[in-house]
């Protein structure tokens, strides 16, 4: 057995321990934050999947105005994201239910870690695969690290964006690929279909590099076309590489035909889709002080001769074209698409999953066997990387955009402008201290950061322990610095909980938490809530708040509050909000009755008005689901001196819990009257109750009260009074009997 092979059939200690040691400094770089909208709305949909509401994103609805927006409306009226797969949010799902469950933890910074996670994991799958393209341990071990801190791979390890997640996908099924061809064994080819079917359901544009995989197969499998067994042998191998291509392929079908109608067309908005010139995206991926890949990772520099020089040795030419390959596929797809900048990101984003790709190809001269000047060369540029990387790990690159676009900055002078680039100008934010790394925050040295610091330091220092001793101590070492990691990564949302940089700039802390506290004691899986977003106030942080700190139940809808709601606007709250027993509504400085308030304004008409309550300067109401079932009440007319009643009926909600109760005036003959809908128990004490001036609506002659009760458990009588407000007095019903103090509209409600 060659060096080589027994080596790769040893324990892949070095790749594991490289692993760990990347892992963990991506761990240290953790800020806990969102840096784009697209992390939100992957996150949407795995805060959606944990309520058991499906995937769908309504908590975007205010992106609806963004152009392009994130997600776009199915056939059952629901948003659903429309530009990537669910994959990241099902492998977020348990992290985000961790976060939402664990007092002191967010869910959102919970979820962040699975980013450290998977890039980490392409450092093992990484370090294999140079192995086995015969670069010696050293030389693979230099390109793991390279990769890891010399590259975009740094800066994303820490963010939730698909590119991260392609990485993996795509070393995993080369890394597979490489290895069935060198040993010939079935197994590996079901692993590298795995890899390829994922690249379905993260993000489907990168199922561009499939057919590259597929070339590779049918020349491996060519080679032995006058083999005994050729033809089973085609057959079985081309099952178990094309079965989970396929699986992933349907998985995507699925997704599209549940949430859009289609099997594949994607809803694009008017202004997507591949329309910048070849050359123009070329020129800016590659060379814009903003955006270049050859500026913000200069070892690419090195493709070219890396190529050369590995070509010239005549060994594993085969991976290193496949690897040219999808490197340049993935260049030219995107410099043809009409954002091929990738938004306000670190670099050139989108190019993130052709990134270890780069490093096979300058392997070769990675085995540090070049000339001396070569060596420099290569060491030269591979410091020069790590150092461009470093802006990106300690700023957020998208609040600097923004405050350069703040200040008149155009997108073209970001892009092309050397003094506007984020290379240049990210180094002047961290001069003046504008920092996001955890680990850097004032706040997070005055809490006594000691289990985070010292599970850092144990994990390190047992990590290079392990790379230096013999194997039996190996295993021990590893193992524990797995555990002390573990320990850093679950420390760090606790660390990061109140972070003030998460705070809302529309709200007060204490406000938030309020009503927070009042839903995870009141609120139940059936209800939902409107959180009711002004455009002029802080509608990014609050939406990031509430999915980060609130309770699991209720669902919520996030939605931009609009001059008029229009049919189509009428028709998509009243569909969304149909299924569920009680509507919670979320107001920020709108008093009642404000001519603003729009969506309040329609819910009233369209559902029973129940109790509110203020929270400093928001507000709570709470609405009752109409019902088409008969009442299981009704009476009428009822008189008293100062009014008269028409019609009384109370309707059994949605929920058993909720009343829902009708209330037509015929007369009103003072301003000063109330009347008041009571809760009283089984002793006739007051549990609760809703006051409110009659005649909240008018319809035609009639005037209209629709309210909602909600019903704790027990024996209750649910009561009506009539009272002036200015004297207080009780105003008597006149009934069959007499003169009654109040009206009983249900006895021993449950």
């Amino acid at each position: 057995m060659s060096s080589k092979r027994a080596t790769m059939r040893q324990p892949h200690l070095p790749g594991l321990t490289l692993a760990l040691l990347l892992g963990i400094i991506y761990l240290l770089s953790y800020s806990g934050l969102f840096h784009s909208v697209d992390e939100q709305s992957l996150l949407a949909m795995t805060e959606t999947a944990l309520t058991g509401e499906g995937w769908h994103v309504n908590q975007m609805e205010w992106e609806q105005a963004w152009n392009p927006p994130q997600s776009a409306p199915g056939p059952d009226g629901n948003l659903y994201v429309y530009k990537r797969g669910f994959l990241l949010s099902i492998l977020a799902l348990p992290f985000f239910a961790l976060g939402k469950g664990w007092p002191g933890a967010g869910a959102v910074g919970m979820a962040l870690l699975i980013g450290p996670l998977i890039s980490a994991a392409t450092a093992y799958l990484l370090y294999r695969l140079l192995r086995r393209t015969d670069l010696s341990p050293r030389g693979a071990a230099l390109g793991v690290l390279a990769w890891g801190l010399g590259t975009l791979a740094l800066p994303y390890a820490r963010m939730l964006f698909t590119e991260p997640m392609a990485a993996f996908s795509i070393v995993l099924a080369l890394d597979a690929l490489v290895a069935w061809r060198q040993e010939r064994r079935l197994r590996w080819l079901p692993l590298a279909g795995i890899g390829l079917g994922l690249l379905f359901i993260n993000k489907l544009a990168n199922v561009i590099v499939v057919p590259f995989f597929g070339f590779y197969f049918i020349a491996v499998l060519w080679q032995d076309r006058h083999s005994a067994h050729a033809l089973r042998t085609f057959i079985h191998s081309g099952l178990a590489f094309a079965l989970p291509i396929v699986g992933g392929f349907l998985l995507l079908i699925a997704y599209n035909i549940a949430s859009f109608g289609v099997p594949l067309a994607a809803p694009f908005s008017g202004v997507e889709g591949f329309t910048t010139p070849i050359l123009s995206g070329l020129n800016g991926l590659l060379f814009s002080p903003g955006k270049g890949l050859l500026w913000y990772v200069p070892l690419a520099w090195l493709v070219i001769p890396g190529f050369i020089v590995g070509w010239r040795t005549g060994i594993h030419r085969a991976e290193r074209l496949l690897a040219l390959g999808i490197f340049l596929a993935l260049l030219l797809l995107y410099a043809a698409w009409f954002d091929w900048a990738g938004g306000r990101s670190w670099g050139p984003r989108f190019l993130v999953p052709a990134l270890p790709l780069l490093i096979v190809l300058i392997a070769p001269l990675l085995a540090w066997d070049q000339p001396r000047i070569a060596r420099i060369g290569v060491a030269a540029l591979l410091i020069l990387s790590v150092l461009a990387q470093l802006p990106g790990v300690l700023t957020n690159v998208s609040v600097e955009e923004g405050r350069q676009l703040a200040a008149g900055i155009s997108l073209d002078q970001l892009y092309w402008d050397w003094r506007h680039s984020p290379l240049w100008v990210s180094w002047s934010a961290i001069s003046g201290g504008r920092l996001e790394p955890l680990i850097l925050q004032p706040f997070f040295w005055q809490r006594g950061p000691w289990l985070v610091l010292a599970s850092a330091a144990l994990a390190i220092s047992l990590t290079l322990l392990g790379m230096r001793s013999r194997r039996r101590l190996w295993l021990p070492a590893i193992l524990s610095a797995a555990l002390s990691a573990a320990i850093l990564a679950l420390s760090l949302p606790i660390a990061a909980n109140g972070d003030p940089r998460w705070h809302e700039t529309s709200s007060e802390p204490a406000e938030n938490e309020a009503i927070w506290s009042l839903l995870a004691a009141t609120a139940q899986p059936d209800d939902i809530l409107v959180l009711d977003l002004l455009p002029y106030f802080d509608i990014l942080g609050r939406t990031s708040i509430w999915m980060d700190q609130a309770p699991a139940p209720p669902s919520y809808i996030g939605w931009s509050r609009k001059d008029e709601l229009d049919a189509a606007d009428q028709e998509r709250l009243a569909r969304w909000l149909s299924p569920y027993a009680r509507v919670w509504l979320s107001l920020q400085g709108t008093p009642p009755g404000s001519d603003e308030s729009t969506t309040e304004r329609w819910l009233d008409r369209w559902g029973y008005r129940g109790s509110e309550r203020w929270f400093g300067g928001q507000r709570l109401v709470e609405y009752g689901v109409p019902v088409e079932d008969d009442p299981l009440w009704r009476a009428g007319p009822v008189r008293s001196p100062s009014i008269t009643l028409a019609e009384v009926a109370v309707r059994q909600g949605r929920g058993s819990s909720i009343r829902l109760v009708d209330l037509r005036w015929n007369s009103i003959s003072s301003p000063d009257l109330r009347f008041s809908l009571q809760l009283l128990d089984a002793e006739g004490r007051l549990v609760k109750q809703i006051d409110r001036t009659p005649a909240g609506a008018r319809r035609g002659n009639d005037l209209l009260d629709r309210v909602a009760m909600t019903l704790p458990p027990g024996e209750f009588t649910l009561i009506l009074k009539l009272y002036d407000a200015i004297s207080g007095s009780t105003i008597p019903w006149h009934g069959e009997d007499g003169h009654v103090d109040w009206l009983i509209l249900e006895a021993h409600a449950r």
